[in-house]
C-alpha cells in the first residue's frame, strides 16, 4: 500500500505448524474518540481469547501503551512483542483497534479483524479504518465478540476478498485526488 518498511517484511510463514494469532492496539490518541484505543473495551476478552486459540498468542501494542498491555499480555500466557517488524513477520492472523499495523497486515497477505470499541462514531467517516475501507470483518465488544473473533479469524475467503478490495481501492487512492476518488465510490 505504498510503505518502503513492508518491503523487508514477508508473511510467508510456510511449514507453520500452528496459525499464530497476533493481538495489537493503538494508544490513547485523544484527538477524537476514533483516535482511542479500543483495548479498555477489549482487555476482558483478550486472556479467553489466548486461552481457546488453538496456537502461539503474540501481543503488540504501539510504544506509547506497550508498557501497559505487556503484564496483561503475560498474565494472560501472550508472548509480548514490542517491535513491530518481528511481531508482523511471526503472526497469520491480526487482530487489531485503528493502529495502522492492519494495514500493513492486510498488505502483506496476513487476514485481519478489526475490534471496534463502543466510543467509535458510526455516524463520523474519516475513510480508511472509519468506515470506508476496513481490511477485514468488524466485531464489536459486546454479545457473543469471542466466538466471533474466532469465527471470522478462520473464515479466510471473506478476509481475503475484503483484504483484496481494500488493497485495490488503496491503490486507486494513491493515483486519484480525493475528488476523484468520491466519484469513483
Amino acid at each position: 500500500i505504498g510503505c518502503p518498511r513492508l518491503d523487508t517484511l514477508s508473511a510467508s510463514r510456510e511449514g507453520a505448524s500452528e496459525a499464530t494469532l497476533g493481538i495489537t492496539w493503538h494508544w490513547d490518541a485523544y484527538l477524537c474518540p476514533e483516535t482511542r484505543s479500543a483495548w479498555p473495551a477489549w482487555k476482558g476478552m483478550v486472556r479467553a481469547i489466548a486461552s481457546v486459540w488453538p496456537g502461539p498468542v503474540l501481543g503488540h501494542g504501539h510504544p506509547r501503551i506497550f508498557s501497559t498491555l505487556a503484564p496483561h499480555y503475560e498474565k494472560a500466557g501472550i508472548e509480548p512483542v514490542p517491535d513491530a517488524d518481528d511481531f508482523l513477520g511471526r503472526v497469520d492472523l491480526l487482530t487489531f483497534d485503528n493502529t495502522s499495523l492492519g494495514y500493513e497486515a492486510a498488505s502483506l497477505g496476513i487476514p485481519v479483524v478489526a475490534l471496534n470499541a463502543p466510543w467509535y462514531r458510526r455516524e463520523v467517516s474519516h475513510g480508511l479504518r472509519f468506515w470506508d475501507l476496513v481490511p477485514g470483518p468488524e466485531l464489536d465488544p459486546t454479545g457473543d465478540g469471542l466466538g466471533r473473533v474466532l469465527q471470522n479469524l478462520t473464515t479466510s475467503q471473506q478476509v481475503s476478498y475484503s483484504r483484496a478490495a481494500v488493497t485495490a481501492q488503496a491503490d486507486m487512492a494513491r493515483e486519484m485526488s480525493a475528488g476523484e476518488l468520491q466519484q469513483a465510490q
